[in-house]
């Protein structure tokens, strides 16, 4: 597998601009949700749990934040 089949052009989101964390989560949800045909809440709030259990912050306006969803058997990337 390369990087390419997994991190196409559609999954690259330019100025998300969100101002908080949350915010953030929810335009990336969205994002994720366009891409996927999954639902916007349902990525949302497996983000925002898994971010419950630790931030998937590491520093200098980086994150990298993760969550598993059903029926999503391959990696599944944005690049904001």
């Amino acid at each position: 597998m390369n990087i390419s089949d997994i991190l196409t052009p559609e999954r690259v989101v330019i100025d998300l601009g969100a101002a908080s964390k949350g915010q953030l989560l929810h335009r990336f949800a969205g994002s994720a949700s366009r891409s996927l045909g999954i639902d916007e809440g349902e990525i949302f709030r497996a983000l925002s749990n898994r971010e419950k259990l630790g931030s998937t912050g590491i520093g200098e306006g980086i994150a990298i934040p993760h969550a598993p969803l059903r029926g999503i058997a391959a990696p599944f990337f944005l690049f904001v």
